[in-house]
């Protein structure tokens, strides 16, 4: 499997940010910590600048030259109809459709995040790809998973070392944030 994925930033209703296609390092562990240095650096604006920070960290992480990073139009909608059409690969994770809260909660910007990924039937016997919608529960579980791998402190290192921890929080505060953040995860795995 590749370890590509299609990243899009809502309001939740009917706005939707350039797609934001990583060729690798699209798994989970990779696209919360980048959400998560999006939150350290308190990045808070509408789903198109957010699009454009987010971009700016996953960029500055994969260092210059990269190849494995693009940015296409997004989608009209959020149906798998029209997410289908938006001009990545979809295999691998799939999309990512992030919607961040205007209001922070215990110091901490919630993230409804809707996933999609590629299923394959057999139709007539030819294989056909079709966008189905995780349930909220697998995000939940796939988001647990992501959070207790330590790829996250990592990316948090590296920002550090290039922009100094004093740019952001101090590490007291960054290991608040980093406990805030697990209570939060807790509270929805026990909805």
């Amino acid at each position: 499997m590749v370890n590509s994925a299609t990243v899009i930033f809502t309001d939740g209703k009917k706005s939707f940010s350039p797609a934001v296609y990583l060729e690798w390092n699209g798994g989970p562990q990779s696209i919360y910590a980048s959400l998560d240095e999006m939150e350290r650096q308190g990045v808070m604006g509408g789903q198109d600048y957010e699009c454009a920070r987010f971009i700016a960290i996953v960029g500055a992480f994969l260092g210059p030259g990269s190849f494995g990073l693009r940015v296409v139009n997004g989608p009209k909608s959020d149906t798998t109809r029209d997410l289908g059409k938006v001009r990545t690969d979809h295999s691998g994770n799939g999309f990512y459709l992030v919607r961040r809260s205007a209001a922070p909660v215990d110091g901490v910007t919630p993230i409804t995040m809707r996933r999609f990924r590629e299923a394959w039937w057999v139709k007539d016997g030819e294989i056909d790809p079709e966008l189905v919608e995780l349930s909220s529960g697998a995000v939940i579980a796939e988001e647990k998973k992501a959070r207790e791998s330590d790829y996250g402190s990592k990316v948090g290192e590296f920002y550090d070392r290039l922009y100094g921890e004093k740019n952001y929080n101090d590490l007291g505060q960054r290991t608040s944030y980093e406990k805030q953040l697990r209570k939060q995860i807790e509270k929805k795995i026990t909805l």
